[in-house]
């Protein structure tokens, strides 16, 4: 005989009877049958390509990701779709995390001001959107594969004629 108490599961001193364990832990069905994590949304490819389309536009025209603390709500509130769509669109359709989709946005951008202006590293980091200068390093290396510095030389390197 199994008694729980307390949370512990204890057996009454000199018995005979075997301890009951307790039933596995449900495993997740979808890792078992191949059912993909969204395969029950409403979301269809064409209504998914639309709220991409939104996204995009967010991003490249209206420069979301300059606000340091842009979250999935802010987006799905500002292109008007739910959130859970959005988070859909972007690892389906676009092929990216939230914060991998809007990291690399920061990254283009920082790129472009890094080979276009002579603002330092720190304010072109923190003017697109990164909260401090380890985060903007460690995701401009991740994306690049260098150094934003490294990579402001090696374009001004090959942009510039060489003058003999």
């Amino acid at each position: 005989m199994v008694r729980i108490g307390l949370g512990l599961r204890q057996i009454p001193g000199f018995t005979a009877s075997p301890i009951v364990e307790p039933a596995s832990a449900p495993s997740d069905s979808r890792s078992n049958s191949g059912e993909s994590k969204y395969e029950r949304s409403a979301l269809s490819r064409e209504q998914a390509q639309r709220i991409a389309d939104k996204i995009a536009v967010a991003m490249e025209e209206h420069h979301l990701y300059r606000n340091p603390n842009l979250s999935l709500r802010d987006l799905s509130e500002y292109i008007g779709a739910m959130a859970n769509y959005v988070s859909q669109t972007l690892n389906e359709t676009i092929g990216q995390s939230f914060f991998d989709y809007i990291g690399n946005c920061r990254v283009r951008e920082a790129q472009r001001l890094l080979s276009t202006t002579a603002d330092s590293v720190e304010s072109i980091a923190f003017s697109v959107g990164f909260n401090s200068r380890s985060a903007f390093y460690k995701a401009f290396q991740r994306n690049t594969g260098m150094t934003p510095s490294a990579y402001r030389q090696s374009v001004n390197t090959t942009a510039a004629p060489s003058k003999r």
